[in-house]
């Protein structure tokens, strides 16, 4: 098995594994929050890119060669992000990077692959800016942040028609949201009752939910924040009585925030950018769930975990195709991926599309347990 995790902070929650011939093996980046109040979003993303990676290992690996997990703890700091990303390619013989998370980490790697050719397949952030046609190097799976808030908008919508809040974090990753909200608000004519926004090196989250109770009228509140701040929103508002949904982002769709919220009263509600991990019917939940037992050994399914699954079959099937596993040959296996299915899924990046997925779908946290 190939695989070694190398990180700045001990506090990531996977051992190191060290490789028996490494120097033939097909080194996989992942620049992710390890540590910190999103560690539990990053620990997900490598599980579930763990159990794709390490089963095809154990079945030879991709034309004899094995996949090797180079995984980096950047706790959530873009310039950090940055930096081990390109120490990844120029000392660590990184080919290619995978799902790093949140759009200004994201954006931070995307440069880093620009500047040295390894791609980076399958970022976990919604960002327009990530899919601009600039950026070669950059192959996007998930649907993006319009689609994401038109989501959460049209189910707003139908539970609680005019009388939705919206809470922002104050940053470049909630401006980028924003501005997809405003975007797909004048399409759609939906208008806040309130707007807040609050600093995320210095939140309030008493006072946000007080604003928000206030109100007398339990709104919808849609949340464009973080997991951490997302947790801590709710929360305040749980102990304020809040009677009302939140409407949260993708990104928080991950076993901690299921964990930190499993006492609230009020149901959470998630756009998904992936179909149920928990579908008995579905050939790749069914992969899915089958290949994280076997290889993380438990079951605490997720969202996230199974986007990055997913993600990680994608790169397989482009290694497959791959004339070399150079950064130019992997790069051009996955510029040339046209309907390519993965189990009852199909990814096409051919003909310079910028994003293989349109998909999107609704899911609820109730009582410590997600609901399709």
């Amino acid at each position: 098995m190939f695989y070694s995790i190398h990180r700045s902070a001990c506090a990531a929650t996977f051992g190191l594994f060290l490789s028996l011939n490494a120097h033939s093996a097909i080194k996989i980046g992942l620049v992710l929050p390890l540590s910190g109040p999103l560690a539990t979003t990053g620990n997900d993303i490598v599980a579930g890119t763990k159990a794709a990676v390490e089963t095809i290992n154990k079945a030879g690996g991709i034309k004899g060669e094995a996949i090797e997990l180079i995984v980096e703890d950047d706790r959530f700091d873009s310039k950090l992000s940055e930096d081990l990303a390109r120490t990844m390619v120029k000392s660590k013989g990184v080919v290619a990077f995978l799902s790093c998370f949140g759009t200004v980490n994201c954006m931070a790697v995307a440069k880093v692959a620009q500047e040295t050719g390894a791609p980076l397949l399958g970022p976990i952030a919604g960002a327009e800016a990530l899919r601009d046609e600039k950026l070669s190097k950059v192959y996007c799976i998930r649907a993006n942040a319009s689609q994401e808030i038109a989501a959460l908008l049209k189910y707003s919508a139908v539970i609680n028609p005019d009388n939705t809040a919206v809470i922002v974090q104050d940053d470049g990753f909630g401006k980028a949201y924003a501005n997809s909200l405003d975007a797909v608000a004048a399409q759609v004519k939906f208008k806040p009752m309130l707007q807040l926004s609050f600093d995320p090196k210095a939140p309030n989250y008493a006072t946000i939910a007080n604003r928000i109770i206030a109100t007398k009228k339990d709104p919808a509140v849609l949340l464009i924040a973080n997991t951490a701040h997302s947790v801590g929103i709710t929360k305040a508002l749980n102990e304020g009585k809040y009677l009302g949904q939140v409407l949260n982002l993708a990104g928080q769709a991950n076993a901690g925030y299921l964990k930190s919220l499993a006492n609230a009263n009020q149901m959470s509600v998630f756009v998904t950018m992936t179909p149920s991990p928990f579908s008995v019917k579905s050939l790749a939940a069914s992969a899915y769930q089958t290949q994280w037992q076997q290889v993380i050994g438990n079951d605490s399914f997720s969202y996230i975990g199974f986007e990055s699954f997913l993600n990680a079959q994608v790169l397989i099937a482009a290694l497959r195709k791959s004339a070399s596993f150079s950064t130019k040959g992997i790069d051009l296996a996955i510029s040339q991926m046209s309907k390519v299915s993965i189990y009852e899924m199909n990814y096409t990046f051919a003909g310079n599309q910028r994003q293989s997925s349109n998909f999107t779908d609704m899911a609820v946290m109730s009582k410590g347990s997600f609901k399709h």
